[in-house]
Order: structure tokens, then sequence, then C-alpha cells
């Protein structure tokens, strides 16, 4: 098998079937599977696939594991030499898992562990793909030198990436809407960290995959549509983001490094608050 794609759901009976429809409609000249792990969904999602795509193997859990465990049983259930992580509100513009197979079966990319393709909103205007670590000079960019000068730091310090050109480019991570992983890159430096619910599991991950010596791509030839990767965060959600966040700084800069970058988030938000 050359690549499992795997898909994690949660009361997205209707992406989820165009998801599936694309995923067959546009993958051709490549052998693959098709693993989808529901977060115990309580809309007919598991009925959905089962009846309209038998060939689908599913997982139905009985809670909702969040994105990186319920990933990493797909993961453990492949036998592929790659993953392909697809999100169910994703639609293929082309055939994108074969153009990435394609990319990463190169043997100038025998060092890549990942790699990803070009993100578009529903009216195909060029959405984030990729991001940079977040460090305090892209704090420091984005509460001074962005309302300065906006775009020529950008590329540098700004952790979402929204791709320019058709150009490959290396990244720090790439998004979780869409990542072709080599196994067994995954099978040596270890799958999703665990104590991740929602937000920044492929950002702990790609950072993994850099500090053991790989690196992470996008190549833009391979297009998709990401359906729901614009909607603005709740409160909720940026509760959740920002603990996310803080998380990983925690295992990837340490304790003190996270504290000053509290700390400077902070002061700088009541400072914009004031000057609105």
């Amino acid at each position: 098998m050359d690549i499992s794609v795997i898909i994690v759901s949660y009361n997205t009976s209707e992406l989820t079937r165009n998801c599936l429809k694309s995923v067959y409609d546009k993958t051709k000249d490549v052998d693959f599977e098709v693993i989808v792990i529901d977060n115990n969904s309580d809309d007919d999602s598991v009925k959905m696939i089962e009846t309209e795509f038998p060939e689908v193997k599913i997982i139905a859990n009985k809670q909702n594991l969040g994105f990186g465990k319920a990933n990493n049983q797909g993961i453990e259930l492949s036998e592929a030499k790659y993953v392909f992580l697809l999100n169910s509100d994703t639609l293929l513009l082309n055939n994108a898992i074969k153009i990435l197979y394609d990319f990463m079966e190169k043997e100038e990319n025998y060092n890549v562990a990942c790699c990803g393709g070009a993100l578009y909103n529903n009216d195909l205007s060029n959405q984030i793909s990729y991001g940079r670590f977040p460090t305090i000079k892209s704090l420091l960019y984005y509460y001074s030198l962005a309302k300065i000068y906006p775009e020529t730091y950008k590329d540098k310090y700004f952790m979402a990436g929204i791709l320019k050109d058709d150009n490959q480019i290396d990244v720090d991570y790439v998004t979780g809407a869409d990542m072709l992983i080599r196994k067994s890159v995954l099978d040596k430096t270890g799958y999703f960290d665990k104590d991740f619910f929602l937000y920044f599991e492929e950002t702990e991950l790609c950072s993994r995959f850099i500090k053991s010596g790989y690196k992470n791509m996008i190549y833009p030839n391979a297009k998709i549509i990401h359906l729901c990767g614009q909607s603005p965060l709740n409160e909720r959600k940026e509760a959740i983001f920002n603990k996310s966040m803080y998380l990983y700084m925690k295992k990837h800069r340490g304790k003190f490094y996270t504290l000053i970058y509290k700390s400077l988030a902070v002061l700088f938000k009541r400072i914009s608050s004031i000057f609105k």
C-alpha cells in the first residue's frame, strides 16, 4: 500500500461525504486506502460511511478523543509507506494525493518528513497552508513591526503562512488540514503528542521532525479547498488555542521562555486595547 488516507470526523456527515467523494474522484495512479476515525458523532456520520463508502475502514470511538489521538489510531492501523492526514472539511481540486506522493518519492526529497499542498477557501482565494513556530520575535512582530511594516518581515516572523506563488518552500510546520507523512519517520520520532486535544498538534509533531534532521515542505502543485479554515475563534476556542500554544512552548522552549512570552503577550494586548 502506498498511502493510507486518514480522516477524523466529528458531526460532519455532509462534509465527510463530499470529502470522500473528492478523494475517490480525484485520486488516480496510486495505491491507497481510506481510514475514517469518528470521534463519537451524534449525527449519521458512521452510518453514512458504512452505507455509501463500504470500502472505507471505520473506527467509531465512544468519546471525542480530539485531533491528535484520533489520527494516531489511524496511523497505528496503517501499513502503508505514507499516511495522508486530511480534514473532513476539505475537497481535492486535482490529483493532489498522487502529486504529493510523487514529490516525496523524488530522490532529492528523501529527507522530507512531511509535505502539504496549497490550501484555498471556497472562493479559491489563498488560505493559510503552513506556519512558522511561535517565538518571542514573532510576538514582537505582530504587535509592533506588523503595524508599521506589514509586509517587510511577514515571511520571517508571521506565524501563519499564505502562499504567494507556485514555488515549493521549506516551512516550520504544515497545517493539519493536509499532511503527507512518511510512516517510517513517524515510527522513528513518534506520533502525535497525546497531551494535545486541539491546536498545535501538527506544530509539535513537525518540530520533532526538524529536530530529528528532517524537513517539512509545501508543494503547491497539489491543490485543496479547506472549507472551514478561516472561521474566527470564539472565546472558548481562543482559550484552547492559547493553552495549546503555551503547552507547545513549554515542551520545546522551556518554562522560562514560555513565562516571558505569556507576560509580553498580556502586556502588548493591554497596550493595544488602550490605543484602539
